[in-house]
C-alpha cells in the first residue's frame, strides 16, 4: 500500500504549511515536500484543518503523485487533525451520507476524499518522522471560496463537471442492479453492506459515459416528470441519458459550475424517445412508462 503523509503547522495570518511525504509500497525513501496554502478569507473556522485538505487535494488532483489515472484503492493516507478521519468514516457515509462529525465546512471540503478516493484508508497521523528523502519539492497554492472537488469532463458538454457523493450513491444503489456481484441496498439509503470498490466502479462509470464516443446524449422529459425534477433541481437542469445502462444523469449549474446533482434510473425518467419505423410509419415520442412514485 502506498502512504501520503501529511501534517500541518500553524499558519501566519490567511497561509499554513503543510508537510508531506510519499512512500511508494517497498521504497526505502520517500518523496517528500511542503506546500505553502492561501484560505479566502472566507473561512472562518478549522482554517489550519482546510489547509490540510488542500494540500491533499493539490497533491492527488494536480500533482498527480500516485499517478494520473489512480483512484484511491490500495492507498492509505495519514492527515493531522482527527475531524477529517471523523468526516471521511466510511460506515457513516455508506449509512446516511455524514461522516462522524459536526464541522459541516470539514465534511464539505472532504468530498473529493468522499468520492474519488473513497477507498483510500483514512488514518491519523501519530508522530511525524523526518527521514532522508529521495526528492524535496515546495509549492504554493490558493484555496478559493468554493473549495475544489474532483471534476470529469463531459465531452457532451464540454466542461467539467463535479460527481457528488449524493450523485455517486444514487448510481451505486440504482443501476447495476441486475450484476450478481453486487449485493443488494439495504435501503436506498443505506449503503453500509456495499463493498468499498462499488464507489471505484461508479466513478469509472461516469468515467466511461462522459468520455467522447459514449452513447450520452440530451434528452427532454415529459411535462409531469420535467416539473417534477425542476422543482427539486431547478429550471436551468439538463438530463443526460445513457441508453446502455439506463442511467439519467441530472446536472444543474451551482455557483457556476457544472454539477452532477443526482442519478436515476430511466424508468422514472419518461424519456421521449427518438422516433423508430414501424412497418411503414416513422412513430414519434415512443415513452418507455415510468413508475408511478417518484424517486429522491
Amino acid at each position: 500500500m502506498d502512504t501520503l503523509s501529511v501534517t500541518t503547522a500553524e499558519g501566519v495570518d490567511d497561509a499554513f504549511v503543510t508537510r508531506w511525504k510519499w512512500r511508494q509500497s517497498g521504497a526505502k525513501q520517500p518523496l517528500t515536500g511542503e506546500i505553502i496554502a492561501r484560505l479566502d478569507e472566507s473561512y472562518k473556522d478549522d482554517r489550519a484543518i482546510i489547509a490540510e485538505l488542500g494540500a491533499i487535494h493539490y497533491l492527488l488532483e494536480d500533482r498527480h503523485i500516485h499517478g494520473a489515472n489512480r483512484l484511491g484503492a490500495s492507498i492509505k493516507i495519514e492527515v493531522s487533525f482527527g475531524a477529517i478521519r471523523k468526516a471521511l468514516l466510511k460506515g457513516s457515509l455508506k449509512k446516511s451520507d455524514r461522516g462522524d462529525t459536526e464541522k459541516k465546512h470539514v465534511a464539505g471540503c472532504a468530498t473529493f476524499l468522499a468520492t474519488k478516493y473513497f477507498e483510500a484508508d483514512i488514518a491519523v497521523l501519530r508522530k511525524w518522522r523526518d527521514e532522508d528523502p529521495k526528492t524535496f519539492e515546495s509549492a504554493e497554492i490558493a484555496i478559493p471560496e468554493t473549495f475544489p472537488g474532483s471534476t470529469l469532463f463531459c465531452h457532451l458538454l464540454g466542461e467539467d463537471v463535479f460527481i457528488t457523493r449524493h450523485a455517486m450513491r444514487r448510481q451505486i444503489a440504482r443501476l447495476d442492479t441486475k450484476n450478481p456481484d453486487k449485493p443488494k441496498p439495504i435501503t436506498k439509503d443505506d449503503l453500509s453492506n456495499i463493498p468499498d470498490k462499488w464507489w471505484g466502479t461508479a466513478w469509472g462509470w461516469f468515467e466511461n459515459i462522459f468520455k467522447e464516443g459514449s452513447n450520452l446524449r440530451r434528452v427532454k422529459l415529459l411535462p409531469k416528470w420535467h416539473a417534477y425534477y425542476v422543482r427539486k433541481y431547478g429550471p436551468g437542469s439538463q438530463y443526460l441519458w445513457h441508453p446502455d445502462s439506463q442511467g439519467v444523469v441530472i446536472v444543474k449549474r451551482d455557483h457556476g459550475s457544472l454539477v452532477v446533482a443526482t442519478v436515476i434510473h430511466d424508468e422514472y425518467a419518461a424519456i421521449e424517445r427518438d422516433p423508430v419505423q414501424v412497418g411503414q410509419h416513422l412513430v414519434s415520442h415512443q415513452v418507455r412508462k415510468a413508475r408511478a412514485t417518484s424517486p429522491t
